[in-house]
């Protein structure tokens, strides 16, 4: 019985207009809305039976939702109150009892949930509690297996040699995206992806990063078993969908995302502007633009002659997990040194700490075999 009153208790605070509270960056990924929560005697009939709660006295109803929201030294006075209220009250009069005991519950309830990465409440396990679609079978990140693996010309995938266009120029802000990552949004951008795994073409959004405490984890993505100390995504949208949001978050091709790993080396002169910008977004959502980033020179060195990436169908590797991208991941890791890392790991949280360890762990592939080709000849083009 307890499942019931407990979507009972949720039903009830929706009624009464209260916010859910969720996060800023999940509201904007969600703009069909969660499921809408069932009322009990709906619950039974879908099935054809009679909910246990049908006839009961409101009050009581309404005693046994708010003893399992709360603890028993804070109820005894509610529940002596409505014992002595009588059957033929208004169950109404009980409403601002039932939310005030609601609202000064210690243990969170549902409506409170904001997901994160680390810790116990919220972390990646408690996801797939909180976000049905993070449930799928076509998750990300995955292990990307590149050796043994066969591999295909690049020219002849299904849409011919996967191509980027324009690349060089766009304007950029960077920021630190709500204590979670450190994001470029991309405007005025004539940056174009096509060919390959891609039917159509995809223009740049965003691009963000992923990164440990120390250099043996940090991507999501892993190659062959192997964990690496930073990985970035360049997402790009359908073009065709340009301008609505709900067709690229519910269709299986609303999104592309080039993924490129990092190992730690050399200065990235390519990644330095972002590097030496970071003192200045140290604080969550602070912003700085960009002036001289240039994508393509970051991209370079993995999508050069001879190099190989893989595709495969996925998801987003944060709530709420929609599976409408098409990954691509290259094999060749970019270089960071590890003071440009450790500029990074400065960052703050807005909640006492550093963003640190901003993964997804690994999914099951559920049978998904990702796709290698290797370039002969890369196109990149203005």
């Amino acid at each position: 019985m307890k499942p019931v009153f407990a979507v009972s208790s949720l039903v009830l605070l929706v009624m009464v207009g209260f916010s859910t509270g969720d996060d800023d960056d999940a509201r904007n990924e969600i703009p069909w809305g969660q499921q809408q929560p069932y009322m009990p005697d709906q619950l039974y009939q879908q099935y054809g039976q009679t909910s246990p709660t049908t006839g009961m006295d409101p009050n009581m109803m309404l005693m046994m939702v708010m003893m399992m929201n709360s603890d028993s030294d804070s109820m005894m006075p509610l529940m002596m109150m409505m014992m002595t209220m009588g059957d033929n009250q208004n169950s109404n009069m009980m409403m601002p009892v039932l939310i005030m005991s609601m609202m000064n519950k210690d243990s969170p309830s549902k409506s409170e949930y904001k997901w994160c990465y680390k810790k116990d409440k919220c972390a990646e396990e408690t996801w797939k509690d909180e976000f049905h679609t993070c449930n799928g079978f076509h998750q990300s990140p995955i292990d990307v297996i590149f050796r043994g693996a066969p591999v295909e010309d690049a020219s002849n995938a299904d849409n011919g040699a996967l191509t980027f266009v324009g690349y060089d120029t766009m304007d950029n802000k960077l920021k630190n995206k709500g204590g979670k990552t450190v994001q470029i949004d991309v405007s005025n951008s004539a940056a174009v992806l096509s060919g390959g795994p891609l039917g159509s073409d995809y223009k740049v959004l965003q691009l963000h990063f992923h990164w440990g405490s120390d250099d043996t984890q940090g991507s999501e993505h892993f190659y062959d078993g192997q964990a690496y100390p930073m990985e970035v995504h360049i997402v790009h949208y359908k073009a065709a969908y340009e301008g609505d949001l709900d067709k690229i978050l519910n269709n299986v091709d609303g999104l592309a995302v080039t993924g490129f790993m990092f190992s730690v080396g050399a200065e990235n002169a390519a990644l330095k502007p972002i590097t030496d910008a970071l003192t200045s977004i140290t604080e969550p959502d602070s912003y700085k633009e960009l002036a001289t980033f240039r994508l393509d020179q970051l991209m370079a060195p993995a999508i050069g002659d001879g190099m190989t990436f893989a595709t495969y169908p996925g998801g987003l590797t944060t709530p709420p997990c929609n599976e409408v991208v098409t990954w691509l991941n290259f094999m060749q890791p970019l270089t960071i040194s590890a003071a440009q890392l450790q500029a990074f790991r400065e960052l703050k949280d807005g909640k006492g700490g550093k963003i640190v360890n901003n993964y997804r762990s690994p999914q099951p592939t559920a049978g998904r075999v990702p796709k290698l080709y290797k370039w002969n000849i890369i196109t990149i083009g203005k």
